[in-house]
């Protein structure tokens, strides 16, 4: 996973613990939160899309291009 997605994920991680903060009681519970996210995550993966979603990902392609990597 690029850094960029594992980013991305991380920020999507993160609202969704937000929004599930009244069920955090303890560590196990963020843990367990943390888990169902990763699962339902995981499970929505496609192949990659191919067509540039937003600045980060066109800057992605930019760089890719410069380093030979496309």
């Amino acid at each position: 996973m690029r850094s960029r997605d594992t980013e991305k994920t991380i920020r999507e991680l993160q609202q969704f613990l937000r929004e599930h903060e009244d069920e955090i009681t303890d560590e196990d519970s963020m843990h367990r939160l943390a888990m169902a996210f990763m699962s339902q995550h995981n499970s929505q993966l496609q192949p990659k899309q191919t067509e540039p979603e937003d600045a980060s990902d066109y800057l992605e392609l930019a760089e890719a291009a410069n380093s030979g990597e496309l």
